[in-house]
């Protein structure tokens, strides 16, 4: 870890204040048998619980989880998450919420400062160890290096895993003709323990991913229109005049198992040979599967942009069939 991250991280707001709490947490422990503990496992772009590395190695190593995710007030991406990628998100969430439920677990929502609640969560809930699979972009990979330097500072152990790419990260450094080999999708998780006490969360809905109020997405990359919003909440509205994701919500079934669904649809289609490059096909005169008004693309990027399927498990799926 460079010192100019260690540094970053130390100079994060609050950062003091953090190290007083893991001292005196540490004074009032006992010498005891080393146990796992409890782990947290920081959601992004992973809402699913197929091919989750993160999540998947912490059911099988800690005595119990807690998944959280953390609005980042402080987000260093240039390009920050808005519009349909927020409603997208919010959706994404509430069904991942709902696999988590089947498995007697929840989500814990933050907002504020990434590493500020990060910490905090861990040290009101005594957790040892954090989990989270790696994000792809520069800036989001030198805040996870600053998470991992200020959590490893505290004496906490923590893991990152490969979850969104097939096989090289993009800041992997590689040698002419290097291969390497794919590995193949994890299992489902399919238990999960919880915590005796939960540390306090936010309600999904308070993030306002999902406030979508207006007749189309406000000027100024506000997320919706408060008067319109208001009328919404309260159901006095037309739903096709004054949502501006209505069609949206018609059109996209959400979550992991729709995902996976679309991947099988997909999958028949291809192996019954219904896909052709733009000529081709005998009734293919304006440029066949690119078309935007047809059903003749896979329709998987927004499920795996927003983490709902694998890119490793869609591989495997294309393999067999």
């Amino acid at each position: 870890m460079t010192n100019s991250l260690v540094h970053v991280s130390a100079a994060l707001p609050g950062a003091a204040r953090i190290r007083r709490r893991a001292r005196q947490r540490a004074k009032k422990t006992k010498p005891v048998a080393e146990s796992p503990g409890g782990c947290i496992v920081l959601i992004r772009e992973d809402c699913r619980l197929h091919d989750n590395p993160a999540l998947h190695t912490a059911s099988e190593m800690h005595e119990w989880v807690v998944p959280l995710f953390v609005h980042d007030d402080n987000d260093p991406s240039p390009w920050p998450v808005r519009g349909a990628g927020l409603w997208w998100r919010h959706e994404s969430l509430k069904c991942f919420e709902k696999s988590l439920q089947g498995l007697g677990s929840r989500i814990v929502y933050r907002k504020g400062n990434l590493i500020e609640q990060v910490m905090d969560v861990m040290l009101s809930s005594g957790a040892k160890a954090l989990h989270f699979n790696l994000q792809l972009e520069p800036w989001h990979h030198e805040r996870d290096l600053a998470l991992e330097s200020t959590a490893i500072s505290l004496g906490l152990d923590v893991r990152s895993f490969n979850a969104m790419v097939m096989k090289f990260e993009p800041w992997e450094v590689r040698l002419h003709g290097q291969k390497r080999q794919k590995r193949e999708p994890l299992p489902a998780v399919r238990r999960l323990v919880s915590p005796k006490d939960w540390p306090w969360s936010m309600e999904l809905a308070d993030l306002g991913y999902g406030r979508t109020g207006g007749r189309k997405i406000p000027p100024g990359f506000g997320q919706f229109n408060e008067k319109r919003q208001r009328m919404l909440s309260a159901g006095f509205c037309d739903l096709k005049e004054d949502d501006w994701a209505y069609e949206m919500r018609r059109f996209w079934p959400m979550g992991e198992h729709a995902a996976m669904r679309r991947l099988e649809e997909w999958l028949k289609d291809a192996a019954w040979g219904c896909y052709f490059p733009p000529g081709l096909h005998p009734r293919d005169e304006a440029g066949g599967r690119f078309r935007a008004d047809k059903a003749w693309t896979a329709m998987l990027s927004p499920y795996l942009r927003f983490g709902d399927l694998s890119p490793r498990y869609v591989d495997w799926r294309v393999s067999e069939a």
